[in-house]
């Protein structure tokens, strides 16, 4: 087996292992991935992705695992937790709505140092993204709503104020 390092590996100690049983992506599906990224949409003023729904956009970067959330801003990054949390129907489950999350994880995304090289917003939604990956394929089936919505925060919150 060899080693495949990721551009999000390279901020942090992880790494993905190649396994033969892995299903090879055709090169027309690697195109679209990189096409539904972050980096096309978000990152480049006049895309041809400018004026699709950013829920769409956000929808699809949360179901994509190779995300790397440095290439998003962080207002995608924003939409994403929002999607992740409308999957489990969290708002009408809590009874809370969309707008008080946004809130909080504005306010949240605050004690978050931009300038700090890895504690900060996008390592924190990382987190989250594989946190709820892992959910979504199969770590959600013995877990109540309230154990995925305080994951799903705890990962939110995990490094506030982080000096390092």
């Amino acid at each position: 087996m060899s080693k495949t390092m990721t551009r999000m590996s390279t901020r942090s100690w992880s790494n993905i292992e190649s396994h033969p049983s892995k299903v090879e992506v055709s090169p027309a599906k690697k195109r679209k991935t990189v096409e539904n990224s972050c980096d096309s949409p978000y990152k480049v003023k006049n895309s041809k992705s400018v004026g699709r729904d950013p829920m769409e956009i956000a929808q699809q970067i949360t179901l994509n695992y190779n995300i790397d959330p440095y290439d998003c801003k962080d207002d995608v990054l924003v939409d994403g937790v929002i999607v992740m949390m409308r999957h489990y129907d969290l708002f009408r489950l809590f009874s809370f709505e969309e707008t008080a999350m946004r809130n909080f994880i504005r306010k949240v995304k605050a004690y978050y140092n931009p300038k700090n090289i890895f504690h900060n917003f996008k390592h924190v939604w990382g987190v989250l993204h594989v946190s709820y990956q892992i959910l979504i394929h199969g770590g959600d089936e013995y877990l109540l709503p309230l154990d995925i919505f305080a994951i799903m925060v705890a990962a939110l919150c995990h490094d506030i104020k982080h000096p390092g």
